[in-house]
């Protein structure tokens, strides 16, 4: 049976046979079958195991295994192959024969049996019966030689060598010694110095009569031996049977020893190939009952680590690992099996640290695949281990940066995973109330984020949700709204307008072509050709877009009215009303209108259908938010395109007008101000970004009904730089878009297939921009005008927008879109001190102006009216001084002959100030690089006219016949003293690191003023001379505890000042002490007055108070105010006080009870009075206009 003979330098030789059913592996590990103490040899180096036809070596990974002087990895052996393992040689041999030889040997007796001849009978016979006998010394066994190598070839299965007893030492004995004593059995085992004595004993034999007469010692114990007894237990047979019994028993141990190992060892391999195979569990199982079976077994470390092994392999291998459970047993190993020897064995460590790298990485990939934040946490746990038993500790790191970059991976794909689950969960919750903007805002936010969920196929399952819950949330209201044709019922007798007009030349004729102007609250008809202000007609503030030139059949104005929100149609002849109806709010954008029908955006999220003719309302659309800007209408004309304030577009049919679907554009709130913009097509849509520039998205519209496709889209490139807020135009192929920053940007636009839609060309921008609205209007040859706070003249090449510099003109900010008429453009400017309109007619070759025309100036202040002609004087935010006579105001039109101008040389920005002095005239002054002074009288003559050399910081207050000037820092006497001396100025103290400013200025006496400061000292001034020098000196001085934000009102003695505490104090002007005071509910905004003995204030905007005055502030009454403020200071008449407030209406109240008498109303904004000429009752319109008030009807009603 063959077998392997196991050989190393200077050591025995070794026979370990081979079985079929029981692999031998052979390694330096002491658990192997044959172990190899040497450091070449591997931990687990081969297994020899039976397959199939004949026994083969396997070779473990990376090991060397020379079979007859070649490297194998596998092969099969046969009789007399050769296997070198580090120094040991393993040869293949027949165990068979090597047994018969051996046997053949062992049949050899060490005593040769012969026939005795008769005198060797007689010779035996008498030595039997007369030698005594000896006493032998007991044989003990020899220890082997201490020099003897040790075998570095240790096997389980190594057999026991029991030599046989010496034949030399059972035959010294007699049977009678035997018998006689235990001590005298001979040992098994006999010395070589007993041998050497017994060869001794039989070279002597011839010598043992001699001896016979020596006296014999007995065993102890024993009996005396007859002459010629022989003991039967030295027989030679008896010997012989008794040694080969001995023999027999010991080889039946050595045989029950060497299969009880092989099973031990059969046991293990069992196990151990089970885990190899991937049989964790079974291999558990074998591992756990080898420990019970087998608890105090040279292997039972061994099979305790591996069992803890196959635990952590069991846990992290498969398809679905369990890496926690896998960590888990890593602890548990670590602390059960760190005691033992061959824990630190460099396989056993390599295995569980592969194991760990196992566990960070496989642990970090599973929580990215199956996004479980609890796998990084194990990841991060095994991690730490590892850093600690780690032994190269560079492999380590690169290892660990790898599961880092994996982990990262993994928190990114958890996040984006929790992200969308929570975007999911508001979606639903949104859809299910109904709210179909708040689920698109929530899905947009996430498509910011993740831009790939747009295609997920829930997303876009929400999404169509989504659009379909908003397309069925536009309502349609088909019921109709006939229209008015008649004017809103009002107390205005009529209005009269104050403009500059001034032109180039004279004597041109008119055209009966008009264009038109806005100003603060008035749309204004001027000629074309000259000019002059052919009509105005009152609208309201800030009218969402420019009034609209339409021909119904005659040519017609489609404007806003905002004073009552409604839309208007009136002639552009005359200015008069042709149909009014009024909308539920105010309108958002510009309407369009094809074919007779008006679409009309308002800011509640409404789109309202006209009849242009009729101005009928025929049809609603109620929209579940606001449409941010005007309508575009498709090249067909069958739909209608609107931008919702944030994420979709609204796509509808003109007839009926209903919405049929709803595209998800997903742009943020408001950012969409330019209207859309249809082009052929296509649908352009316009979104302002945070940064400064915008994003330009291109839809095809072909298929509208459908759905939009988008074609192009051109985001955040350096073309597109600036918010674009203003109305594109689209001259041909050639599109202008201006942004901010004065820039101007030059498109192609085409419709052949291969070419973009949408093609950049050049753009400009102004070398100093400024925030400002920018207007274009295009020519024919591509040329293009551009008006911010110039107007710019550009001719557009194939791939250049050109400038003609030398042709700007300066026209203020631009406050209104560009029109052009024949040869001319008509371009509207304020400047930024004033709210006047300078309005011209431009040569728009020759880049020169026609006529100006200043319309919507405030006026500013009025000298006191003049009874004897019941005239006014007032001056106007553009430097003009107008007399009117309530004749004119009754006559209504506009006044374009001012008195004078107050112009300041080459300063067009100069910002113009007024206040009515206490004697009735009025001082104009300017602010800026040139400051400047007027002093008017009520007739329209100018007493004063000074330049000055600083700027006032208030209006200046009358001193005499002379002015006090508040000017940085100081108080300057305009003039001399009343001795004729200079006076010298009164210089401000300076407190702290800055200086105070005047805050009020008012006359107390000739020779007397009271001045208040920002920092809030109240003084009274009194101009004293001494050593013929004038001078102010400073006679009280009291420091105010509240800021005072209105004037300070003197009458006599007393100066009234409403302060921000909120109260109304009276103080004596004198001593400056407060004699009497009120707490007010509201700070004031306006300064009291005083008529007679009564004080009135306004408290906020919302009650004006009547005070009594005396030793005390008693109130008398309050009048409540409808959330407004008074206009200006109100005025007795015929015993009753009339009050005009900033809404438009004038309140009629007893003054003794505060009783409501009745309420006037203008139907448009008051911006100062009411005044008397004569009996005529005057207000002031904000834009320039005196508002004469019926009020016969109601007085012959009484």
């Amino acid at each position: 049976m063959p077998a392997l003979e196991i050989r190393i330098p200077s050591g025995p030789k070794d026979i370990v046979q081979l079985s079929k059913e029981m692999p031998i592996s052979i390694g330096s590990h002491p658990s192997n079958d044959v172990s190899i103490d040497d450091a070449s040899v591997a931990p687990m180096h081969c297994r020899v195991s039976w397959q199939k036809y004949s026994y083969r070596v396997n070779s473990a990974a990376g090991s060397e295994v020379l079979l007859n002087g070649k490297e194998v990895a596998k092969a099969s052996l046969k009789v007399g192959d050769v296997i070198s393992i580090g120094k040991a040689k393993i040869t293949v041999v027949d165990e068979t024969r090597a047994g018969h030889d051996d046997q053949a040997k062992a049949d050899i007796s060490e005593f040769e049996l012969k026939p005795l001849d008769e005198e060797e009978t007689v010779r035996a016979n008498r030595e039997a019966l007369y030698e005594p006998l000896q006493e032998e010394p007991v044989a003990t066994e020899k220890a082997p030689p201490e020099n003897d190598p040790p075998s570095n070839i240790r096997r389980k299965k190594k057999q026991q060598h029991v030599p046989a007893p010496s034949s030399e030492s059972v035959a010294e004995l007699s049977m009678g010694d035997i018998l006689a004593s235990d001590d005298a059995l001979p040992t098994t085992r006999s010395s070589s110095k007993d041998s050497k004595r017994s060869q001794a004993d039989k070279s002597s034999k011839k010598d043992r009569g001699s001896d016979k007469s020596k006296t014999k010692t007995s065993w102890k114990g024993g009996r005396a031996v007859r002459p010629g007894e022989r003991n039967i237990l030295q027989s030679p047979l008896v010997l012989t049977l008794g040694g080969g019994g001995l023999v027999l028993l010991l080889l039946a141990l050595t045989f029950r020893f060497m299969n009880n190992r092989q099973e031990v060892d059969g046991r293990f391999e069992e196990a151990a190939a089970s885990k190899r195979e991937g049989k964790y569990a079974q291999a558990i199982k074998a591992f756990e009952r080898f420990l019970i079976n087998y608890p105090r077994d040279s292997s039972t470390n061994n099979a305790q680590i591996q069992l803890g092994l196959t635990r952590i392999q069991q846990h992290v291998s498969g398809s679905t690992p369990a890496w926690e459970l896998g960590l888990q047993s890593v602890h548990e190993y670590r602390q059960k099996s760190k005691d033992l020897p061959e824990f630190s064995e460099e396989a056993n460590a390599q295995e569980l640290e592969g194991y760990i790298k196992k566990i960070t990485l496989g642990a970090a990939t599973s929580a990215k695949n199956n996004l479980n934040p609890e796998l990084l946490e194990i990841s991060a746990e095994a991690g730490t281990l590892l850093k600690r038993i780690g032994v190269d500790k560079k492999e380590t790191e690169e290892h660990l940066a790898r599961v880092g970059r994996v982990a990262k991976e993994a928190n990114d794909a958890i996040l984006k995973r929790n992200t969308f689950d929570a975007a999911v969960a508001k979606i639903t919750e949104a859809l299910a109330a109904s709210q179909a903007i708040a689920a698109l805002d929530e899905r947009r936010a996430l498509l910011a984020r993740y831009p790939d969920f747009a295609s997920h196929r829930e997303i876009k399952k929400l999404m169509k949700q989504a659009l379909e819950i908003e397309k069925a949330s536009v309502t349609r209201e088909a019921e109709s709204v006939a229209a008015a044709t008649t004017e809103q019922e009002s107390d205005v007798a009529s209005v009269l307008s104050l403009v500059r007009h001034s032109r180039a030349q004279s004597g041109n004729k008119s055209e009966n072509a008009s264009v038109v102007v806005l100003s603060e609250n008035s749309c204004m008809a001027v000629d074309t050709i000259n000019g002059t202000p052919l009509w105005s007609r009152t609208i309201g503030y800030d009218t969402p877009f420019f009034p609209l030139e339409q021909t119904v059949p005659d040519p017609a104005l489609l404007m806003f009215d905002t004073r009552n929100n409604e839309l208007l149609l009136v002639s552009k002849a005359d200015g008069k009303l042709i149909w009014r109806n009024a909308v539920s709010s105010r309108a958002s954008g510009s309407p369009v209108v094809h074919e007779g029908q008006v679409f009309l955006p308002t800011t509640d999220g409404e789109l309202c259908q006209f009849d242009l003719e009729t101005g009928e309302l025929t049809a609603q659309l109620k929209f579940a938010q606001p449409i941010s800007s005007a309508p575009a209408i498709s090249e067909s004309g069958e739909y209608l395109f609107v931008a919702g304030h944030e994420g979709v577009i609204y796509i509808l049919s003109r007839r009926p007008l209903e919405c049929i679907q709803v595209f998800d554009s997903g742009h943020a709130p408001g950012v969409i101000e330019a209207p859309l913009m249809a082009m052929g097509p296509y649908l352009l849509a316009i979104e302002n970004s945070q940064a400064n520039n915008c994003n330009f998205r291109l839809y095809d519209v072909t298929e509208a009904d459908k759905s939009l496709n988008e074609v192009a889209s051109y985001q955040g490139v350096s073309e597109l730089l600036g918010h674009v807020k203003d109305t594109p135009v689209l001259r041909g192929n050639r599109m202008f878009v201006p942004s901010s920053d004065e820039r101007v940007t030059a498109f192609t636009v085409t419709e052949e297939d291969g070419q973009k839609p949408l093609s950049y060309v050049d753009s400009s921008q102004n070398e100093s921009p400024i925030g400002c609205p920018i207007y274009l209007a295009v020519g024919p040859d591509d040329q293009m005008w551009m008006a911010a706070r110039d107007l710019r003249k550009f001719q557009l090449t194939l791939d250049h927008l050109e400038e003609e510099v030398k042709q700007r003109m300066r026209v203020g900010l631009c406050a209104q879109p560009l029109q052009v008429q024949g040869n001319s453009i008509f371009v509207a400017g304020r400047f930024p001190a004033s709210r006047a309109v300078f309005f011209r007619g431009v040569d728009r070759q020759a880049m020169t102006g026609q006529w100006l025309v200043v319309v919507g100036a405030p006026i500013l202040a009025t000298a006191a009216p003049n009874p004897n002609d019941n005239s006014i004087v007032c001056v106007t935010a553009a430097g003009d001084l107008f007399l009117v006579t309530a004749k004119r105001i009754g006559e209504g039109g506009i006044d374009t002959r001012p008195l004078a101008q107050l112009k300041i040389q080459d300063d067009p920005e100069a910002a113009y100030h007024a206040k009515r002095l206490s004697d009735g005239r009025m001082a104009v002054y300017t602010t800026g690089e040139k400051p400047h002074l007027w002093v008017v009288n009520s007739s329209g003559g100018i007493d004063s006219d000074l330049t000055l050399k600083e700027s006032l910081q208030i209006a200046p207050a009358e001193f005499g016949k002379s002015l006090v000037l508040p000017l940085p820092g100081k108080l300057q006497l305009l003039g001399r003293s009343p001795s004729g001396g200079r006076v010298q100025d009164f210089a401000l103290p300076v407190t702290g690191k800055t200086s105070a400013a005047w805050k009020a200025l008012v006359p107390l006496a000739d020779d007397q003023v009271i001045a208040l400061t920002s920092n809030g000292m109240l003084s009274r001034l009194q101009l004293r001379e001494q050593d013929n020098v004038s001078f102010f000196d400073e006679v009280t001085l009291i420091h105010l505890d509240h800021a005072v934000d209105v004037d300070i009102v003197v009458s006599g003695d007393r100066l009234l000042i409403a302060d921000a505490e909120p109260s109304l104090s009276v103080l004596n002007g004198r001593s400056l002490e407060v004699v009497a005071k009120a707490a007010l509910p509201q700070p004031a905004p306006l300064a009291p007055w005083l008529i007679e003995d009564r004080v009135y204030i306004q408290s906020g905007r919302e009650q004006l108070i009547c005070f009594q005055l005396g030793d005390t502030l008693n109130k008398l009454w309050e009048v409540p105010l409808p959330q407004t403020s008074l206009a200006g200071t109100p005025l007795m008449r015929n015993g009753e006080l009339l009050a005009a407030l900033q809404n438009g209406e004038i309140l009629r109240i007893n003054p003794e009870t505060g009783e409501l008498l009745h309420r006037y109303n203008v139907q448009q904004t008051i911006g100062d009075g009411p005044y008397l000429l004569g009996d005529q009752l005057v207000v002031i319109s904000p834009d320039g206009g005196f508002i004469a008030v019926q009020t016969e009807k109601q007085e012959a009603g009484q």
